[in-house]
């Protein structure tokens, strides 16, 4: 992207060399002894023949103007696959803040259950106590007393809180399924977007690099074609230009043979 920059640079250099380079030669040629200070200027009578390549030089650059024009696009289109780049990372790191919640609450109910389990075994150890207590007393006792009863409603009671534990047990053991299902779902598309993530980017690199080579490859072409016409232009200017001075200094000399200076 930094060779895109240069191209106004490249532009201004191109405009400006040939007429700076042109001014020079003139000036160390003629000096203040010029042909168009010292009788008509000899610009009218150079011949037209060079139209064709001025009108591939103007070509040339119009050439460089639409392929840095094209750059420029690109850069802005690469902006813009960056800008969504990270988009699809910041949503990859909510899907994975998403995940961790997830765990941490499979992680409580997991504790939930063992707290209910371990209330589940101090009652069922309790009524183990009681029966144990009831097993030692004599015949008949239980007739005469309440501890019977009391034992037979805290088996009820026992059985009652085990049934509730176990369908309880049994219902976060499904939803633990399920938020694993969720989970495992969501670790599944976070890879999947990791995955397409990675690929699309390295598509996109590819692609860029591939398009940054072929158009500086252009570029150097362009500029090199251009920089071999500039040069032979300027071989054939000079050319022309001893030409005609020669020609100058010749009709000068017959002048004054003829005394016409």
């Amino acid at each position: 992207m930094k060779l895109v920059c240069l191209y106004p640079l490249l532009l201004a250099l191109w405009e400006l060399v040939p007429k700076a380079a042109a001014q020079e030669l003139l000036d160390a040629q003629w000096g203040d002894e010029g042909p168009c200070r010292a009788g008509p200027c000899l610009a009218d009578t150079i011949p037209w023949t060079r139209t064709a390549e001025y009108l591939q030089l103007i070509r040339l650059i119009s050439e460089l103007q639409q392929l840095r024009q094209y750059c420029e696009s690109q850069s802005y289109r690469i902006d813009r696959l960056q800008q969504r780049n990270n988009n699809l990372t910041s949503r990859v790191t909510q899907l994975e803040s998403h995940v961790g919640a997830a765990e941490e609450y499979i992680d409580a109910v997991r504790d939930e259950c063992r707290t209910a389990q371990n209330v589940y075994s101090g009652k069922t150890n309790t009524a183990k106590v009681h029966l144990d207590h009831d097993s030692k007393m004599p015949d008949g006792f239980c007739e005469k007393t309440t501890c019977c009863d009391n034992v037979e409603l805290q088996l009820r009671n026992v059985t009652r809180i085990m049934k509730d534990q176990s369908r309880r047990q049994r219902r976060q053991g499904r939803r633990i399924k399920l938020l694993k299902k969720v989970v495992r779902q969501q670790g599944n598309s976070i890879v999947e977007l990791k995955t397409a993530f990675a690929k699309r980017l390295e598509t996109l690199e590819k692609k860029v690099a591939t398009s940054r080579v072929e158009y500086l490859n252009d570029d150097v072409g362009h500029l090199k074609s251009a920089g071999d016409l500039m040069s032979r232009l300027l071989a054939k200017l000079l050319k022309e230009n001893a030409k005609l001075k020669r020609q100058y200094m010749k009709s000068q000399r017959n002048n004054r043979r003829e005394g016409k200076i």
